[in-house]
């Protein structure tokens, strides 16, 4: 019997692309911004962020669809507590953060370009164990999970108006709120860490080692700054509600659409120095 197993995998779920269309639903229109062209074009979640064949495998006594379906049973976790929280700008702590830290987790080791890096330090050892890293992150997600309690989370709510907060084909982003020392390298678990994952149009998710109170007494634009922070670690496109958003650009005045799309057709986003990397 020749069974048919859907052959597009999202590595972003539609209902989390879904908070950042212009009526919040997956039939919903997005805003997707080319970064390596500058062409702007309308979209849906359906369409975009999906890779085909991304998760199938081919590992003995298993559907090749196995890892697909345990992905499906996360989503399904998850989904209906991101929507609440989306509706109510609220969460509550201890029943609702585990379910955005799964959500953090899964979209930082179901990102494709992390997956590719995996996979070809493993590819001697033999494609079938390549295949088991890509397709077996419901495990590592669960081993990963409990280490990101002990940081300090908080919602981030945008400004009425403003535009938002915008989505990229990589929306898990790192800073700090000093520099480092020079030799060090930064982590999830720094001191003083500043990880954000976007949550929708109107709400970020904002983690940290250090003291997250400290963001309210720096003389920053936080949307800018978190926007430019998802801005810069995407691999080629950007997803928005509207062309409203608002950036840091290089020099670290705040830009707008247009400032964007003239900057892309001037420069490779991939060598510029960004005015976000810490927040001194």
């Amino acid at each position: 019997m020749n069974l048919q197993f859907p052959k597009s995998h999202h590595y972003l779920s539609q209902f989390y692309l879904a908070g950042f269309t212009d009526n919040g639903t997956k039939e919903g229109s997005l805003i997707c911004l080319d970064l390596k062209t500058a062409k702007c074009f309308t979209t849906t979640p359906a369409k975009v962020a999906r890779r085909k064949h991304l998760f199938t495998h081919r590992i003995r006594n298993l559907p090749p669809d196995a890892f697909e379906k345990a992905y499906q049973s996360i989503e399904d976790q998850v989904a209906p507590v991101l929507k609440r929280i989306i509706d109510n700008k609220n969460m509550d702590y201890q029943y609702d953060l585990p379910f955005l830290i799964r959500l953090f987790v899964f979209n930082l080791l179901r990102n494709p370009h992390l997956l590719d890096d995996i996979k070809k330090d493993y590819t001697r050892y033999g494609n079938e164990l390549s295949q088991t890293i890509s397709a077996g992150v419901p495990v590592f997600s669960s081993i990963m999970e409990p280490l990101f309690y002990q940081l300090d989370w908080r919602l981030a709510i945008a400004i009425e108006g403003s535009g938002g907060f915008i989505c990229s084909d990589q929306v898990i982003s790192l800073s700090a709120f000093e520099a480092f020392p020079e030799g060090e390298e930064l982590d999830f678990f720094s001191p003083n860490s500043l990880l954000m994952m976007p949550l929708s149009k109107n709400l970020g998710l904002i983690g940290s080692s250090g003291d997250i109170s400290e963001l309210e007494r720096r003389n920053i634009n936080l949307q800018a700054f978190f926007n430019t922070a998802t801005l810069h670690l995407s691999r080629g496109r950007l997803y928005s509600a509207n062309k409203e958003f608002i950036w840091l650009m290089p020099d670290g005045n705040i830009g707008e659409f247009n400032d964007l799309v003239c900057f892309i057709r001037n420069n490779d986003p991939a060598k510029v120095n960004w005015h976000w990397g810490t927040l001194t």
